[in-house]
């Protein structure tokens, strides 16, 4: 069954076995990607195994044999195409015997609405953490943080770190529009470099700054973003709502939009 078929070390598999020696099962050693793919094509894949390579460089042993997980995103891409219009992709490497061990899954994805709302979560984001910056496996306070937003009636939460100023989304990078700047926090707040993110700053739609609760409760717009999501607006943030799609996020949203990806 197609519905179920992974890829693991390799292999095509409805029945991937995870060793019990693994650490990524044990431990939460391991990284992984997520990526979108719409109408067949993988979005910005070489831009996730940079990533991925990064931070398996900072928490594996090993190296990556990136033609292999070339060979298997596209065996999988091909033998689930009936999922392509729009799914999610996931790249999860995991350390077992001191080699890595990588799997790829392929799974449908539900389109995003067209605006969002997010909260600023009750727990702080360790900017001084050793796995700052890796998507690690390790994804407890991701994902309890995203529980306790749901919980609120939001659909994603907000980290600040230790020093109190805003730093990331439980899944998403966020961004604020005061006076027509668009600002994200800078990485020293301890945030994952999304890919989005990447974008945005490259092109200079947006910059980096120490952004503080204030700036959030009294920007202008605000937005996150995510391989996934794309530029997504927030209309309402905590108790503060916002009338309608800024003009800047909408700007951005057209810039990005536009790009080949």
């Amino acid at each position: 069954m197609t519905e179920e078929l992974s890829w693991l070390d390799g292999e095509l598999t409805t029945r991937p076995m995870v060793s019990a020696e693994n650490r990524g099962l044990l431990v939460g050693m391991g990284v992984f990607e997520s990526l979108k793919v719409v109408d067949g094509h993988v979005e910005m894949l070489e831009r996730h195994l940079v990533r991925l390579q990064r931070a398996w460089n900072q928490i594996g042993p090993g190296t990556l044999d990136m033609d292999l997980i070339r060979s298997g995103v596209g065996e999988l891409h091909s033998a689930k195409a009936h999922h392509n219009r729009l799914a999610r992709l996931r790249i999860t490497v995991t350390e077992c015997r001191d080699q890595p061990s990588i799997l790829i899954t392929l799974v449908p994805l539900q389109p995003w609405p067209e605006t969002t709302t997010c909260v600023v979560l009750p727990w702080r984001r360790n900017e001084y953490s050793p796995v700052v910056g890796i998507k690690t496996t390790s994804y407890a306070d991701n994902v309890l943080g995203l529980k306790w937003a749901h919980e609120h009636g939001f659909s994603e939460g907000l980290f600040l770190n230790n020093a109190g100023e805003l730093c990331e989304g439980a899944t998403s990078n966020v961004f604020l529009v005061q006076d027509g700047a668009v600002l994200t926090p800078a990485v020293s707040s301890g945030l994952l470099t999304g890919i989005v993110r990447e974008v945005l700053l490259e092109n200079g739609w947006a910059q980096e700054a120490a952004v503080s609760l204030s700036d959030l409760e009294s920007a202008d717009e605000v937005f996150v973003t995510s391989s996934t999501r794309g530029v997504h607006p927030v209309v309402k943030c905590g108790d503060r709502e916002f009338e309608r799609i800024g003009q800047v996020t909408k700007n951005v949203i057209d810039a990005y939009d536009s790009l080949p990806k």
